[in-house]
């Protein structure tokens, strides 16, 4: 007479562990959650995995801005006193590093700025300050070739040149800068040369730079535009003491 064998407690507890596991990623709420304790690259790519994380991935809005395809205005910036050894600036802005592997030539970078004067602090802030101020805010710097040839020259592989690439959707920092305005050497134009409220992508930036609807005296000796633009903020973080201590 044949023995029955019962199954064993690690083959039990590991079916238990895959269909716990299986229901949580089917709750969109719990599986948000989960990717975006993923690194950014890898939260890209985790569309590839199945449908499920393709909708939840596009759907999310949190996630959507980790991956800088939507906005997150979201800066508080600090009141500069520049006479003060320990001044410093706020936090800063999120440099879009998944764009150093597509562009490496053109990647973004973000340095900080003290910018003053009355009002308004900050062009897309919406903050009424009434008396003058200075405060520590931030910039981004772009370059982009002037020439076609240049710019294919850019791209290290065929895939990043497709219409409709990735990075191209991508915002270049978070929050998005508003408005470029070209620069040469010390020379700053007066005017934007690249504007959208929602934020400018890089693939605006590829776009216009290829169009070089600009003053050609604009482009710099190594054959390429220059640009830069303030982030807004948000709001000014206030100071709680004398001995240079902020607050959030």
């Amino acid at each position: 007479m044949a023995t029955a064998i019962a199954p064993s407690t690690t083959t039990t507890t590991t079916t238990t562990a895959a269909v716990a596991a299986h229901h949580v990623l089917h709750i969109p709420e719990l599986l948000e959650a989960i990717l975006l304790h993923l690194p950014p690259q890898t939260l890209l790519l985790a569309q590839r995995v199945c449908r499920t994380f393709r909708a939840v991935i596009r759907a999310s809005i949190h996630i959507q801005r980790a991956l800088f395809f939507a906005p997150q205005w979201h800066l508080p910036a600090r009141r500069a006193h520049t006479w003060r050894t320990a001044d410093r600036p706020g936090a800063k802005p999120a440099n879009n590093r998944l764009l150093l592997r597509a562009l490496p030539g053109c990647y973004p970078t973000v340095s900080s700025v003290v910018v003053g004067g009355s009002g308004s602090p900050g062009s897309d802030s919406g903050i009424d300050c009434g008396d003058a101020y200075e405060a520590w805010s931030w910039s981004v710097n772009v370059s982009f070739p002037s020439t076609a040839g240049a710019a294919a020259a850019q791209l290290p592989h065929p895939s990043v040149a497709y219409p409709d690439a990735t990075w191209r959707r991508m915002l270049m920092s978070q929050p998005p800068c508003t408005a470029l305005h070209l620069v040469r050497r010390w020379a700053r134009a007066r005017d934007p040369a690249i504007v959208d409220a929602e934020g400018i992508t890089m693939g605006r930036v590829a776009e216009m730079a290829g169009e070089g609807a600009w003053s050609r005296g604009f482009v710099s000796s190594d054959g390429d535009w220059h640009f830069e633009g303030s982030i807004g903020y948000s709001c000014l973080e206030e100071e709680e003491d004398e001995e240079g201590d902020w607050g959030s």
